[in-house]
């Protein structure tokens, strides 16, 4: 008796401490709080800066390069025609703009250099994209970088680390080229597509080494990311299979990719962290995530965290402890991620509550402080 006694004691006990887990408890009067994390990431407060789509962020931290239609009303938003998107900056001290290009389309997918000296960006209707450069003065005159047998780009431009060399994939005809320009917009090199190849998505690892997506327009061989020394004419080394969407982490020693959990159905995909040797192969898996099929994703600075856009929801991975921890929820449409510093995320998105269904909605700029 005295045994089963002591038992019930034991599991009331049990419960009680279940029960009391992470929750509130109050002693004379003082609530003890359940002991958080140590260094566990907190969102401090969510800002809505402007409306309009961030681009790229200034070398100082101090300005959002922008691309804005100035809030005009779109009498057909279901056709890509829609008012001009001009070229913006927002300076993050006192929210000020700065209107640094007229457009007579749709201005976006701006880079500056790393000196700060140029911008380069795209201008175009109903997805054909022609490349510009200006320098970084309001109203500055724009030169065309177009092509006259690739006239048109895809939306990605990657500057080299010393500011020599911008990236840009342009496209006409039967291939694909990864041109190589320098600051005054002129070609350098070229880097053509194989038959029957696709390339988006092309990064500087360093001034040598330029990595980029490659698909497989015949479905024949695996989608991968390869990369490619510029200065010599050897072919490009696979890394790894994978879908168009990867982030390499600022120290080089992560690459963040997607591949599909099953590419027969509509299954999640799996975003994967795998260690990255300087030989470019490709280590042991960090850690890796069920995504859904729209992922945006960037590294912190310090190459701590990777942010990444799931569906509706923007989450922080820290490949380190597998800790994930999310930071946005309830977003209709999720369009562009990217840091400001170690502490302050910059993000895209329509919120839920904006949700029109008929292609109006004005896209936000929005801030994430994080300790």
């Amino acid at each position: 008796m005295m045994k089963k006694i002591l038992t019930l004691i034991l599991v009331v006990m049990l419960m009680a401490a279940l029960t009391a887990c992470g929750t509130e408890k109050t002693d004379d009067d003082v609530k003890v709080l359940p002991k958080e994390k140590d260094n566990e990431l907190k969102v401090l407060e969510v800002d809505e800066l402007h409306n309009g789509r961030a681009n790229d962020i200034s070398s100082d931290g101090k300005k959002i390069l922008f691309s804005w239609d100035e809030d005009k009303e779109d009498p057909e938003p279901r056709d890509e025609m829609g008012p001009p998107s001009h070229l913006y900056t927002l300076n993050l001290d006192d929210l000020s703009l700065t209107k640094m290009s007229n457009a007579e389309y749709f201005q976006s997918f701006a880079n500056y250099s790393p000196d700060g000296e140029k911008i380069v960006f795209l201008e175009g209707v109903e997805g054909i994209f022609t490349p510009y450069i200006m320098d970084n003065k309001p109203n500055a005159e724009k030169k065309s970088i177009l092509q006259k047998d690739h006239p048109f780009a895809s939306p990605n431009i990657s500057w080299s680390p010393d500011g020599n060399l911008f990236a840009l994939i342009t496209w006409g005809g039967a291939n694909q080229i990864i041109g190589l320009y320098d600051q005054q917009g002129n070609l350098q090199k070229s880097i053509k597509s194989e038959k029957n190849q696709s390339l988006m998505n092309v990064t500087f690892y360093d001034n040598e080494n330029i990595i980029y997506f490659v698909g497989d327009v015949t479905g024949k061989t695996p989608n991968h990311i390869a990369v490619k020394n510029i200065n010599d004419k050897e072919p490009a080394q696979k890394i790894v299979n994978a879908l168009g969407t990867y982030a390499i982490s600022p120290d080089k020693q992560r690459l963040a990719y997607i591949q599909n959990s099953d590419p027969n159905s509509d299954a999640p995909n799996i975003l994967k962290i795998d260690a990255l040797g300087t030989d470019f192969n490709t280590g042991s898996t960090l850690t890796e995530v069920e995504v859904g099929h729209t992922v945006k994703m960037a590294w912190s600075p310090n190459s701590k965290y990777l942010v990444y856009s799931d569906n509706d929801k923007i989450w922080a991975l820290n490949p380190e402890t597998n800790d994930k921890k999310q930071l946005i929820s309830n977003m209709y449409v999720i369009t562009n991620v990217m840091w400001l510093n170690n502490e302050e995320v910059i993000f895209n998105g329509i919120p839920n509550e904006d949700k029109k269904g008929d292609f109006s909605e004005t896209i936000k700029m929005y801030r994430i402080k994080l300790k």
